[in-house]
């Protein structure tokens, strides 16, 4: 089966906002076996929308479309399709109804406008909005079909899931992929190819995936492989690759992320922690306090960016301040273990490190950041001098405070090592 999935957005092509819907929408659809042959991305003018439309219904087997569902003078999507097929949109009373009942369940009686939205092309299915008021359109005709979707990205997701599988799963048949991800952070893209060289053969492939994180490595199998060769293909990776893995799973299962994991790591050992930061702003507490549940093991937060904030409520000693600076190892463990003991924690993690774009020296450049760690008994830092922009930078420290975390709540080296077995 032979599927496009059209993105359709003026908002898109101006970068103001990032495709996320496709990233989940091809996802979705690899975990079945059918990864996209083609992605398009067009602007929802009619001129250069049915254009687009035309030529996915004829080469793809099945369509699937996001955006343009709604009831503002730029939702052209539903129009599109019944232009495409050649009929017209219809009113379907128990849709308009059935929006009627939600407007008024909100206090307000329902705006002519939103009318729009129960005018589906003649013969389409109505696709349930759980999440929201638009609902997707389904079209199977001919051996062929199309399905369009929202833009809002958790109204979509939330179709796909509910309402857009089933159906593929029905007409293609249980088609799910040998697939393996395992989450590595703390190693470079290159060094992990060079390490797990080439798949075992020519029905498998592995697809590095790297971001400021880390890098996630996509195992899969094609359909209908063999599973047992696969298998032992995930084992042999799983040994090479050592400590670098903090997450894995399988295609049926969420790829969990790395806050979660030292959250479940924290909870199972009844340990609470504490966080103090400069460089990052609160962006590692918001990265832990992001999980459900994480009252059962954070205890507070201090960010401390000026000295005299270290000094006060880190009980970082203004002699090492003028001795080492704001950014070095030392201060990195004096913030760690100062708010370890202004909360009573039993494990604290401290960033500080200079983001750019100015500020940087020779011997402090931009980029270089410290990892303070600290625990009853211990201390230790990271090291860091990470490329890129002021975000970016914000952004790989607080991946690497949080695996910090990790790898000591797992009793690990912080330093990420390889196994010694070579190929």
């Amino acid at each position: 089966m032979r599927i496009e999935v059209v993105t359709i957005g003026g908002e898109i092509l101006s970068g103001r906002i990032r495709d996320e819907n496709f990233v989940f929408l091809a996802r979705a659809l690899a975990s079945r076996g059918l990864a996209p042959f083609r992605h398009s991305t067009v602007s929802d003018d009619r001129a250069d929308l049915d254009p687009v439309l035309r030529r996915a219904w004829s080469e793809a087997d099945g369509v699937v479309l996001t955006g343009g569902l709604g009831a503002t003078s730029d939702d052209r999507t539903r129009p599109a399709i019944a232009a495409l097929l050649g009929v017209e949109t219809v009113l379907l009373p128990e849709l308009w109804a059935e929006m009627e009942r939600w407007f008024v369940a909100k206090g307000r009686a329902a705006p002519p406008v939103a009318r729009a939205m129960a005018e589906l092309p003649r013969g389409a299915e109505p696709i349930p909005n759980p999440l929201g008021l638009a609902p997707g359109v389904w079209i199977d005709r001919d051996g062929r079909w199309l399905c369009a979707l929202p833009g809002v990205p958790h109204e979509m997701r939330a179709m796909v899931e509910r309402s857009l599988l089933p159906k593929i799963d029905e007409k293609a048949g249980n088609r799910r992929s040998l697939e393996h991800v395992f989450r590595t952070s703390g190693l470079s893209e290159t060094v992990l190819a060079e390490w797990l060289g080439a798949p075992p053969s020519a029905a498998m492939e592995i697809g590095f995936l790297p971001h400021a994180g880390g890098v996630d490595l996509r195992l899969q199998g094609r359909t209908g492989g063999d599973p047992d060769r696969f298998s032992e293909w995930v084992s042999a990776t799983r040994e090479r690759l050592g400590d670098a893995v903090f997450c894995e799973t399988g295609s049926d299962a969420g790829e969990e992320s790395l806050e979660a994991v030292v959250g479940r790591l924290l909870v199972a050992q009844g340990a609470r922690v504490a966080v103090a930061e400069s460089l990052s702003g609160g962006a590692l507490t918001a990265r832990l306090v992001s999980v459900p549940g994480a009252s059962r093991y954070i205890d507070g937060s201090i960010v401390a960016y000026a000295d005299r904030v270290k000094e006060s409520f880190l009980g970082v000693s203004p002699e090492l301040l003028v001795r080492r600076g704001a950014v070095s190892a030392e201060t990195a463990e004096a913030m760690a273990e100062g708010v370890r003991k202004k909360f009573g924690a039993e494990l604290a993690v401290s960033t500080t490190g200079i983001a750019g774009p100015t500020g940087g020296s020779d011997e402090k450049p931009v980029g270089l950041v410290y990892t303070g760690l600290a625990w009853d008994g211990g201390a230790a830092h990271l090291r860091r001098i990470y490329p890129g922009g002021r975000a970016e930078i914000i952004e790989r420290s607080v991946q690497t405070g949080l695996l910090a975390l990790y790898r000591h709540l797992r009793g690990l080296p912080l330093e990420p090592t390889l196994t010694e077995t070579r190929r």
